[in-house]
């Protein structure tokens, strides 16, 4: 085994506020899981003066702590980043629970329907090819669909891997500011705001300052959504306006401004972000129970199709028959 597991990384933070000592700990760690290989190569690197962050390089986890060192202690950091990774994987287990069926039922429906397109209906019209004068209508029909089946995959072929490249190029900024110009962010601009607020939160939470909190949000690359709020924010407040005028910004959601208004003259901040974050998760349910319903909508009408087709199809001998 070549890296620590989260358990595991708890383990060190626990150790590492007892004793003090990165290296010490490491040790300990070393005896108590004699078979994880990466343990003895971070205690080494230390031993030889390295600073931890330098070598925490090995997956997503470490080069989070790594970020984090440069602005806080390691056993803050492994706090921070476990509370952060425990809420990503609580939304992702809820996004999957809520669409998993109706995604599953969507690729079942595409597959099904383009067999029935390439294979099946084709070799139906075939076997009837001497009732020409009876199936030409449905040949055209048939061919209207083939070219509308063929646009829609292309469509969300095209989707999908500009979606991938979005995301794995941090592209995303940019297709914020160039659906910003024209008014069609509202989605991720609720995104990116609720981003920001669960990360600010985790960091106030933890006995982070605010200013604090912003330069290491506005600087993580790891979430370039928040990383933008974050440094809009910043700006305004360097420019001298004060911090609930700066929330007033184009970029973020404009709930937010009105929810952080309220705290801010309750004196509770921090309550006021936890406010937003569950309406923000009350909306996503909404959304998402809409978005399943689009998709059944659209699993409903390939099957249909299927059935009308394969209809009229298996109704053109009966027809010739009844003309006899």
């Amino acid at each position: 085994m070549n890296k620590l597991d989260i358990y595991q990384w708890l383990i060190f933070e626990s150790l590492l506020k007892k004793y003090g000592n990165q290296r010490d700990s490491f040790l300990l760690m070393e005896k108590m899981f004699p078979e994880n290989k990466r343990i003895k190569q971070l205690a080494n690197s230390l031993e030889k003066g390295k600073s931890l962050n330098e070598v925490l390089i090995n997956d997503f986890f470490e080069k989070s702590l790594a970020y984090y060192c440069c602005y806080i202690p390691i056993d803050k950091a492994i706090s921070i980043v476990y509370q952060q990774r425990k809420q990503l994987k609580a939304n992702q287990k809820k996004l999957l629970s809520d669409l998993s069926y109706q995604l599953l039922l969507l690729v079942v429906s595409i597959v099904i329907f383009y067999v029935f397109m390439n294979l099946v209906l084709p070799s139906m019209i075939s076997s009837l090819s001497t009732l020409q004068s009876d199936t030409i209508s449905l040949v055209e029909t048939f061919k209207v669909l083939n070219i509308v089946k063929n646009v829609f995959l292309s469509l969300l072929i095209v989707i999908i891997l500009f979606v991938l490249y979005v995301f794995k190029s941090n592209k995303i900024n940019m297709l914020w500011m160039f659906l910003h110009k024209y008014k069609m962010d509202g989605f991720l601009k609720s995104l990116a705001t609720y981003l920001f607020v669960v990360d600010l939160k985790v960091l106030l939470d933890n006995n982070i300052s605010l200013q604090k909190s912003l330069d290491i949000i506005r600087h993580n690359k790891n979430n370039m959504l928040a990383c933008l709020l974050a440094y809009q924010l910043h700006n305004s407040l360097i420019e001298g306006n004060q911090f609930e005028d700066s929330l007033d910004n184009q970029f973020f959601d404009s709930q937010f401004h009105a929810i952080c208004l309220y705290g801010l003259r309750n004196d509770d901040f921090i309550s006021s972000l936890k406010d937003y974050e569950d309406i923000m998760e009350l909306k996503m349910n909404r959304s998402l129970k809409k978005i399943g319903a689009l998709v059944q909508i659209i699993c409903y009408g390939f099957v249909s199709i299927i059935i009308i087709l394969a209809y009229q199809v298996l109704m053109i001998p009966l027809t010739i028959i009844e003309g006899i």
